[in-house]
């Protein structure tokens, strides 16, 4: 007596599935056995066709003792036992479009959950640094969005408040960020320090002899260039006493990193007698070299600046934007004679960093460290076509924060960011 093979499939769908494979293969010999009265039993799979179920009903009756053999059966695999669950009814055009359809459920469960997760953090944002984002959205002339960012103010923005790299603190003590780049750079150089102090009552009685630049280890704008002895002394210890009185922290931001010790030394200016002392800002993104900054008379009145490739060329488009109205560098410069060495030092300093912005100083055929920039500023930089276009290059899932796991809501934050910053880059621009 041959079973027919909707009497075995259709049963096997009330009671099957919800245990292992093997429980499976039990079960339809049993509902085989109830139908005809025989015990019968096989070591083959769940039965795709009246063939295979013909193999299963076999003549011979089996001793009870013999059942426990039953276990031993091979697994179906997972279309067979996708097909047994969806019912031969579908047939395989109706099971692929099924298939089809609990993954664009999926996705778009997925995508709802995240555009919750971003507009809850961006908010978090908003109501934590109010005034910092009303400033933002005025120089941008936009809404930032912080949470996902895009423009270059934005992933500034967005590093400070959640990118936790340890080496940002380091970059942040000026004396200790100039050790660190010599030596994972050893063409470069530095100046010599000539004292330092924590104190003001600590001051040595020379501190303030001409061709000495005071400065504070941690902040920006923070330096007093003494290239003459100077008359009103106590002027300048003023000065010194509020840098160490009063921390330098960014407002509405860097307060979030741990500051170093606040130190104030003094340093030999580095002159260069035989040419230019010429500023590089090298900005690097994980060992690529995107663009150099070259500056000559940083902070002066003579200041002039130039945008170059890592060959060496200029970058003309910048120069041409109305947004950014500079000095510019003459024509008939050229860069250092060392150009190219500095840039190999930069791409050797930024390995492992998502985006930085490595300072070095040419002068007198000499490269000198200077430091290492994790948050430079903006200003109208960051408007220029050719800004908006190279921001695009720097990939925030490289930073520290997306590459370690984090804890609670950070981590489902990370996890929501990285899937929509996949989405964005396969959407057509």
């Amino acid at each position: 007596m041959t079973v027919p093979e909707t009497e075995l499939i259709e049963p096997l769908l009330d009671t099957s599935i919800e245990r292992n494979d093997r429980r499976l293969t039990v079960k339809i010999v049993r509902l085989a056995t109830e139908r005809d009265g025989h015990l019968r039993w096989s070591m083959t799979t769940a039965p795709q066709s009246s063939g295979a179920i013909s193999s299963i009903l076999t003549a011979k009756p089996t001793s009870p003792s013999e059942m426990p053999l039953l276990k031993t059966a091979s697994r179906p695999s997972s279309n067979e036992t996708e097909r047994i669950r969806l019912g031969r009814s579908y047939g395989p055009q109706r099971t692929r479009i099924h298939r089809r359809g609990k993954g664009v459920i999926k996705r778009f469960a997925d995508r709802c959950g995240d555009t919750i997760v971003l507009f809850a953090m961006n908010a978090w944002i908003y109501v934590r640094h109010p005034v910092w984002m009303a400033r933002t959205a005025i120089r941008q002339r936009a809404l930032p969005n912080i949470a996902v960012p895009a423009k270059f103010r934005e992933k500034r923005i967005w590093r400070i408040i959640f990118d936790r790299n340890p080496l940002f603190p380091l970059f942040g003590d000026k004396m200790a960020a100039k050790t660190w780049m010599i030596d994972h750079a050893p063409i470069l150089s530095a100046a010599p320090v000539l004292w330092s102090t924590k104190t003001l009552e600590e001051l040595p009685r020379n501190a303030f002899q001409a061709g000495t630049v005071v400065k504070a280890n941690s902040g920006c704008n923070q330096n007093l260039f003494l290239r003459c002895e100077p008359d009103n002394v106590e002027a300048i210890e003023r000065l010194i006493e509020k840098w160490l009185s009063s921390p330098y922290r960014e407002r509405d931001g860097k307060k979030y990193w741990p500051n170093p010790d606040q130190i104030v030394f003094g340093e030999a200016i580095i002159t260069s007698p035989t040419g230019p002392l010429i500023d590089l800002n090298i900005f690097c993104r994980d060992g690529v070299v995107d663009f150099v900054v070259a500056t000559i008379g940083e902070k002066t009145a003579k200041e002039r600046i130039g945008y170059f490739t890592p060959d060496g060329d200029r970058i003309g488009c910048i120069m041409r934007d109305q947004k950014y109205a500079r000095d510019w560098l003459p024509p008939d410069f050229h860069v250092p004679a060392r150009y190219s060495e500095a840039i190999m030092a930069a791409s050797t300093l930024s390995i492992g960093i998502d985006f930085v912005r490595v300072d070095i100083i040419s002068a007198n055929d000499n490269l000198y460290a200077c430091e290492m920039t994790p948050f430079p500023g903006t200003g109208q930089f960051d408007q220029t076509a050719f800004v908006k276009n190279w921001a695009r290059s720097w990939d925030i899932r490289s930073a520290w924060f997306m590459c370690q796991p984090q804890r609670g809501a950070t981590e489902r934050y990370r996890k929501a960011l990285e899937r929509q910053l996949g989405r964005r880059d396969s959407e057509p621009a």
